[in-house]
């Protein structure tokens, strides 16, 4: 969502490293222009200001290596970055050009590929003001439908149509591609109000916008955005039609993960229809890209549709291997995402401790400067030996105080990373249980369906159905299943059952196993498909386990196993 600003030009000749500049920026003004191109004129720009020595020069070097890492999507490093040019921009340069402005857009647009919308929007908002600042209104308007886009991100309505009003109110006022991506902002808006007739008229005059501008990127999201509304309206066929449009161009732009993300979408509309050959095919293409692009995640979810889908033909060992190779991504994928918390969370507990010790570390040098300029004045005044002696105490009690405030809030810090990695031990759990019901739901029809072949006519040979049956025998209910469960249970509720014995030792292993269940919020029904026994039979079960625990009512067992 990259916005472009307009620059003032000045009559009088130039420097080349002027020239250069205002070449630069007409390129991002383009928006679609290529960054690789940027890149190459950004290195010129830099060669040139290093040999005139032109601040200048490297000032706005700075500010476009910012602008190409955003358009990579590398937006950490983009705001690193701009964050430093912006604390270069001297106020004579601020008054004179669009510069700040135009730092604080891309700043705005890294913040809102982050996901970070109360930065995005403040940056923004900063844009807005300053140009107005510099009396330059009109530049103002290619960024309120920014501002609105993000407050209908936020959840209000109201005010995100408010500035996308604003915007259409000066329409002749903004640049070509803010014009196009307006009629996309006002698609959306009335997309999530449900009002799709409306959603797919702006989508279309963005779509329109977008080949106008040669923005192949702005039309293969055009197609998906049209798409999108013609599946909600149950128009299916055409949103097919919609979705490999955009595959075409996405295909023409190289972008491996809109590819691969295509392709799902087409097979899992195909899917819907019943037209599981094409849906096959469009998911295996799919799942390619998301190999070459090594992500867990698209290979998992691809997988278990093109298992779901050879179920639906009765290709049951197809059907087998893309369920095994959904099980083995989806445990890499849980262990890979559990690494990258922990990562964050010890991120930020060493980022707060650093800055801790930094705080402790200047009041240590204040003391000491006091303390130094303390005995100077002893020497010439020993009448006041007594008042030093009372700041130095002081200001050793400060320190003592600030000793004792970083451990507090060390342990405070310590505690917030043990809670945040238990807390991600319960979701672990949770998404572990019900990937586990799933999995038995598909080995389970999957085996009542060879059941079913092999009650008819249409038999499977006797070699056949035993090799499958037994393949999947041991993934049904398997008793590893429920050993990793409760390996996991047991980080996530590590005093449970200790304190599920302690209120009675009669448990037994099964009794157990069906209070980790019920702490883990499951229905009966969905602990009937993990225990492989009927509702009623769970039904009966809670009631032995409520009168094991001596409770009368089963709200009393509920509560009591919750709290334990």
């Amino acid at each position: 969502m990259a916005l472009c600003l307009f620059f003032s030009s000045q009559a009088q000749e130039v420097s080349e490293t002027e020239s250069k500049i205002r070449h630069i920026k007409k390129l991002i003004a383009k928006e679609q222009a290529n960054p690789d191109s940027i890149s190459f004129h950004t290195d010129d720009l830099e060669r040139l200001s290093q040999a005139e020595s032109d601040e200048r020069g490297m000032l706005y070097v700075s500010y476009f290596r910012g602008v190409v890492l955003g358009q990579r999507e590398l937006a950490d490093s983009s705001i690193n970055v701009l964050k430093g040019t912006l604390a270069r921009i001297s106020q004579a340069e601020r008054d004179s050009s669009l510069l700040y402005s135009s730092v604080m857009l891309i700043l705005g647009n890294s913040y809102y590929i982050k996901g970070d919308y109360k930065n995005a929007l403040d940056s923004y908002l900063a844009v807005k003001s300053e140009t107005e600042r510099i009396r330059k209104e009109e530049t103002a308007y290619n960024v309120e439908y920014n501002v609105g886009l993000l407050y209908m991100l936020m959840g209000d309505m109201d005010l995100a149509y408010k500035y996308f009003s604003i915007a259409r109110n000066h329409f002749d006022q903004l640049s070509p591609p803010s014009q196009v991506k307006l009629y996309g902002s006002f698609g959306t808006y009335y997309s999530k109000l449900k009002q799709l007739d409306s959603a797919a008229y702006y989508y279309q005059k963005a779509l329109d916008g977008h080949k106008a501008n040669g923005d192949l990127r702005g039309v293969a999201h055009g197609f998906n955005n049209l798409a999108i509304v013609a599946y909600l309206q149950g128009k299916t066929e055409e949103a097919i039609v919609g979705f490999e449009a955009a595959l075409d161009v996405r295909l023409q732009l190289s972008n491996k993960k809109n590819i691969s993300d295509s392709y799902y979408n087409i097979g899992l509309l195909y899917a819907g229809v019943g037209k599981y050959d094409e849906a096959i095919r469009n998911y295996r293409e799919g799942l390619k890209f998301a190999s070459r692009l090594e992500s867990l995640v698209g290979q998992r979810d691809i997988s278990l549709e093109l298992a779901d889908s050879f179920r639906q033909l009765d290709q049951f060992d197809s059907a087998y291997i893309y369920l095994s190779n959904w099980r083995i991504l989806n445990d890499s994928f849980l262990v890979k995402n559990k690494q990258n918390e922990i990562l964050a969370l010890e991120k930020r507990f060493e980022t707060d401790r650093i800055k801790k010790d930094q705080e402790l570390a200047e009041k240590e040098t204040e003391l000491r400067t006091f303390q130094r300029n303390v005995l100077l004045i002893g020497i010439v005044a020993v009448i006041i030996i007594s008042v030093i002696a009372f700041y130095i105490s002081r200001l050793r009690y400060q320190r003592n105080m600030a000793l004792s405030e970083k451990d507090k809030l060390q342990a405070q810090s310590e505690s917030e990373l043990t809670m945040r990695e238990l807390e991600l031990k319960k979701e672990e759990i949770a998404n572990y249980t019900n990937q586990l019901i799933h999995k038995n739901q598909i080995l389970e029809e999957l085996k009542a369906r060879l059941e079913e072949h092999q009650s008819i006519e249409d038999k499977i040979s006797t070699l056949d159905y035993g090799q499958i049956t037994d393949s999947i025998a041991p993934h049904l209910h398997d008793e590893k299943d429920w050993l990793h469960f409760k390996l996991q249970f047991e980080k996530a509720y590590p005093e449970f059952f200790n304190k599920l014995l302690a209120h009675s030792s009669e448990l037994s292993s099964y009794d157990q196993r069906l209070a980790s269940l019920i702490k883990v919020n499951l229905s009966n029904k969905e602990i009937s498909q993990v225990l492989n026994i009927s509702a009623d039979s769970v039904a009966k079960a809670k009631y032995r386990l409520r009168q094991k625990l001596a409770f009368t009512t089963y709200p009393q067992l509920e509560s009591f196993i919750q709290k334990a």
